[in-house]
């Protein structure tokens, strides 16, 4: 597969919503996933007491 395909299809998963593509052309494929970036839970703000 050409790398100006490639490159293609990279630009076109990063300008849509989808998060996996996969292409087939004859016996060569492709396969490109997003990975979400990883939040670790609940924002916790700690309040300060008031004495």
């Amino acid at each position: 597969m050409d790398i100006r395909k490639v490159k293609k299809l990279i630009e076109l998963l990063e300008e849509s919503e989808l998060t996996e593509l996969e292409i087939r052309e004859g016996e060569e494929s492709i396969r490109l996933s997003r990975s979400g970036t990883a939040t670790g839970g609940p924002n916790r703000n700690p309040v300060a007491a008031c004495a």
